[in-house]
């Protein structure tokens, strides 16, 4: 039988010894803001540092199922929504996945685009599109990382 030994992570460090006999230390990152639906709005700074995270699960109606910095979301047409945030979010990443709003099965595969949308600093343009191409409703998760 293989005795194995568990050395603890500063029990680690503290054998990490350079040729010199200092021990390299590790520093820890900085704590990242946590963004709440009721939170006051992200500042500038928040933004630069890429702390903020704004998200939205959205029904194939247009409906918001749940959020967090979400204002509102339409649906514009088949297949064709918006989702408006509480912050200007052109220094953002978009990322959105056709999916749920609940905890049922899968809804029917396809194709999602997102892009910053051009009427408002805050909202996000998403398209739909089943597996043959065409616009189709589909409920579907947003993700805007800042």
């Amino acid at each position: 039988m293989k005795r194995w030994i568990v050395v603890t992570v500063s029990a680690m460090l503290a054998m990490m010894v350079l040729g010199t006999g200092q021990v390299i230390a590790q520093q820890a990152e900085p704590a990242q803001p946590n963004v709440n639906v009721g939170a006051a709005p992200a500042s500038a700074a928040d933004i630069a540092l890429g702390g903020v995270d704004y998200w939205a699960v959205v029904s194939s109606t247009g409906d918001t199922a749940r959020s967090r910095g979400g204002e509102s979301s339409t649906r514009l047409a088949r297949g064709t929504y918006e989702v408006i945030f509480r912050d200007d979010i052109r220094q953002c990443a978009y990322t959105g996945t056709i999916g749920s709003t609940g905890f049922g099965g899968p809804p029917a595969p396809g194709q999602i685009t997102v892009s910053g949308r051009a009427n408002d600093v805050r909202g996000v343009f998403v398209q739909i599109y089943n597996a043959n191409g065409v616009t189709a409703d589909r409920p579907f998760h947003l993700l805007v990382s800042c």
